[in-house]
């Protein structure tokens, strides 16, 4: 019988006690007798062997109490999300949209839940019923708020449209019309880990008459 108790005792010391782990530039763990503690380390809820350095400083737990289960395989740490907080800068390219077209539109945060922003677009404007060839230029400057601070989320924007149309009559006549436009809408708003980012959404354009145009835009956050 105390042959078969030794055996026990041995074979338990063998089998869970961990020896101390190596000593370096981090902190090293303090040396109880060997083979009579688990070294925990809480800053990373590991057990040596699992990490081989502890910079917070190692914890001795007796081998006789009970010890967390730990898992063989711990998940990767998650990629940082990145957010207007993160990356407050943005330039994206908008089709249709406040710009009616498209327009190339950079836009920065000036609070969590609050980004301004400014565009350009212009493009070449033909009517043949009307015999004349034009160029709509048009400065959408705007202000998105967002619902939250996830960085999949909602926002609403409103803003206004400065459009210049220089309009070339075939009889060699020109003329030019300058005016606004309010611009009111809202959308939904993706951003990868990558930077990239989508919106999607739709705009109300005010200005001598009504239209509604749809959003949506591929651009890069910084």
């Amino acid at each position: 019988m105390r042959i078969l108790i030794l055996f026990i005792i041995v074979f338990s010391s063998n089998v869970f006690a961990q020896p101390a782990p190596p000593t370096g530039p981090t902190a090293a763990a303090p040396t109880p007798p060997p083979g009579a503690f688990f070294y925990y380390c809480q800053a990373t809820n590991s057990y040596y062997p699992n990490v081989p350095t502890c910079d917070a400083g190692w914890i001795a737990v007796p081998v006789g109490q009970a010890i967390p289960i730990m898992p063989i395989f711990r998940p990767l740490p998650r990629a940082t999300e990145q957010t207007v907080q993160s990356q407050p800068n943005s330039v994206d390219l908008e089709f249709f949209g406040r710009a009616l077209f498209y327009s190339l539109d950079y836009d920065r945060a000036v609070s969590a839940h609050v980004t301004l922003g400014i565009g350009i677009s212009s493009w070449e404007a033909h009517s043949w019923s009307h015999d004349y060839d034009g160029t709509v230029t048009v400065v959408p400057a705007y202000a998105n708020y967002y619902f939250s601070l996830n960085p999949n989320r909602g926002f609403v924007t409103v803003g206004v449209d400065w459009i210049h149309v220089n309009h070339a009559g075939y009889n060699n006549d020109t003329f030019m019309n300058n005016g606004f436009a309010g611009v009111a809408g809202g959308g939904y708003e993706m951003r990868e880990h990558s930077g990239l980012l989508l919106r999607l959404g739709g705009i109300l354009i005010a200005g001598r008459t009504a239209m509604v145009s749809p959003l949506a835009s591929v651009g890069f956050g910084f």
